[in-house]
């Protein structure tokens, strides 16, 4: 079994979510995006399901 901490909350988790699936990420990265469409990525960060759950309720809103 693989401990991870979560980079937010600091919670220890079990990796989760590791296959190559847009609809289930484990983690984010900061990035920069250029005029082109062109990005600069920075640090990733992993997260807990918990926070990770929070996250994507943030950037997708529940639709109404």
């Amino acid at each position: 079994m693989f401990a991870k901490q979560c980079d937010r909350c600091r919670a220890f988790y079990t990796l989760y979510n590791v296959a190559n699936n847009r609809n289930k990420p484990n983690g984010v990265m900061v990035l920069n995006i250029d005029e082109r469409g062109k990005y600069f990525s920075h640090c990733a960060h992993d997260l807990c399901p918990s926070c990770m759950k929070e996250f994507l309720s943030f950037i997708e809103p529940p639709k109404e």
